[in-house]
């Protein structure tokens, strides 16, 4: 009889340890891998034959948090901790029991990583049962089931779908838009959770991220003339930059809800919920962005979106904040080639939050970052050499935050995005004005003359990134004053504009603790000089953000 062996590990992380080891060990051909008692509270299979499944507990007054792994298998069992979903870099214990009974056990000390083989000797081919699993470790799948819902909202729980069955183009990448009337009530409705439906593998190849918008219409133009015309049909590309847009992509900028590719559903807590059903005829456009870079022709999508809603109000009334930099904007976002940690702040500054917030301040619920394929920091060892700009496909990047909070922003879309428009910036990256290229999709530079026509990456690839030039990137992507810009929906007219500018007196302006200079240039003088509408910069009190180093422990 083959022997069938089960290898439980356990992992604490406890405050910056990382603590792996062996509890238990059993050897059956008639093991049922559901069917120990398990005291853990959240539990995920992340395989998808249920041969792997994840287990852990948090545990607040003494911050660790406990990781149970349950695996059939015959031989190693492999599980870790990646700040991107890669190995490099990431924590890894790999363990399991011999033929002679005696368990073995190894590890080097954040997306989960695992794998598991048939074999104790294959290590170097787990790639068979291996992958990435998103974990929100610290505030586990709350999900709770639909019928818990359903009784919390005393059965009145409803779900409008959103379903869209997309041919995507023959291009590496695609924003598409498409718009959809929302049911209708005599009375307002909140809408307490959201769940996306991938049909296949195909999908989740291929669909990396959506924006829910919700629509309105010009004072005194009918809504219904304005976007029925678009309901049910394919769609169109949201983003011509330098033309305009047949998609009334203008009036359709409030974020009501945004997915990206490995989220599960949310459901928000029980005493908040997003406004929906104000008006007889509201409207809500999806904005999909399919990733295809193989550039795969004749592919057809299949998704849903499912919006659970009730008329049971909540509380509190919840809103969507979306905060980062300028996608595309100016070339604010570079990343050196072969980067390993590279760091890029957005901001929302007081000038924006002066007028977007209230006076007394929001409640926060929860919060989510959002980069492509190089980030949260950025790592860019797997570029070829190239620099990696700001830009709508999956190898350009993003730097972006989704902040719910209630209680809900009046006459604001929402969205706070910065940019870095400092001449320094400019001077060292040699790049003075832009343009965008909508047949290019990135920014072509027009000044100065020797760099006009390439793409930014191509003028960002003539810089020679020695150590130095890297270093001063850093900091400049810190410490420089960046420009934010809030838009509104004027209330006379509901149409969507930039926040109107506000010049600040010097003596209002951060400033650092003391002046340095940087490229022949004074930054210290630079922010004094700057009339620049709500700029800001770090004050000489708060340090950024660093990741901390994790402390191994072997046993």
């Amino acid at each position: 009889m083959d022997r069938l062996a089960s290898v439980f590990l356990r992992s604490i992380l406890w405050s910056s340890f990382l603590w792996v080891t062996v509890i238990q060990k059993c050897s059956s051909d008639a093991f049922e891998i559901g069917s120990l008692v398990n005291p853990y509270q959240n539990k995920v299979t992340l395989d998808p034959n249920g041969k792997y499944i994840l287990d852990w507990v948090v545990n607040w007054e003494e911050s660790r948090v406990i990781f149970n792994v349950t695996v059939q298998t015959k031989g190693y069992v492999g599980f870790g901790l990646s700040n991107k979903g890669k190995m490099s870099g990431a924590d890894i214990v790999i363990g399991g029991v011999l033929p002679n009974g005696k368990p073995y056990f190894s590890n080097d000390y954040i997306a989960v990583i695992w794998a598991f083989g048939e074999k104790d000797d294959d290590l170097e081919y787990h790639y068979h049962n291996r992958e990435v699993y998103d974990a929100y470790l610290l505030d586990a799948d709350l999900t709770p089931n639909l019928d818990e819902l359903n009784g919390k909202t005393k059965g009145d729980l409803k779900k409008w779908s959103i379903s869209i069955e997309q041919p995507i183009p023959t291009q590496d990448t695609a924003y598409i838009c498409t718009m959809h009337k929302a049911p209708s009530y005599p009375t307002k409705q909140h809408v307490v959770g959201f769940r996306s439906v991938l049909e296949s593998d195909l999908e989740v190849r291929h669909i990396h991220h959506f924006l829910l918008h919700r629509c309105y219409a010009p004072e005194g133009q009918n809504p219904v003339a304005m976007f029925d015309q678009y309901v049910g049909q394919p769609g169109e590309e949201c983003y011509l930059l330098n033309n305009p847009n047949p998609f009334p992509t203008q009036y359709c900028r409030e974020v009501m809800h945004e997915w990206a590719v490995g989220a599960r559903p949310i459901f928000f807590p029980e005493h908040v919920g997003i406004p929906f059903s104000e008006s007889p005829n509201e409207y809500y456009m999806l904005q999909m962005h399919y990733d295809n870079l193989q550039v795969l022709p004749g592919i057809t999508l299949r998704f849903s979106l499912e919006v659970y809603y009730t008329s049971i109000l909540r509380e509190h009334e919840l809103g969507l904040m979306y905060v980062g930099k300028s996608t595309p904007g100016s070339p604010t976002i570079m990343i050196p080639p072969s980067e390993l940690n590279h760091t890029v702040y957005g901001q929302c500054g007081s000038g924006c939050t002066n007028l977007m917030l209230p006076q007394n301040g929001i409640h926060v619920v929860a919060a989510k970052l959002h980069t492509h394929l190089a980030g949260c920091t950025y790592e860019t060892t797997d570029r070829n050499g190239s620099v990696t700009v700001g830009g709508f496909s999956t190898r350009n990047e993003m730097c972006n935050g989704f902040i719910w909070f209630y209680n809900k922003i009046s006459g604001y879309a929402g969205v706070c995005s910065s940019e870095i428009k400092s001449q320094t910036y400019k001077d060292f990256l040699d790049i003075f004005n832009t343009t965008w290229s909508d047949t290019r999709r990135e920014n072509v530079v027009t000044a100065p003359r020797h760099n006009a026509g390439l793409l930014v990456s191509q003028a960002g690839n003539r810089i020679d990134w020695t150590i130095e030039k890297r270093n001063q990137l850093q900091y400049y992507h810190t410490y420089l004053p960046q420009v934010a810009t809030c838009p509104r929906l004027l209330p006379e007219q509901n149409t969507l504009q930039l926040s109107p500018w506000r010049r600040f007196s010097r003596r209002n302006k951060f400033s650092f603790s003391k002046t340095k200079t940087i490229a022949n240039r004074s930054i210290q003088s630079e922010i004094l000089d700057s009339e620049t509408e709500f700029v800001t910069v770090y004050p000489k009190d708060i340090v950024p953000y660093s990741r901390p180093q994790l402390l191994c422990i072997r046993n």
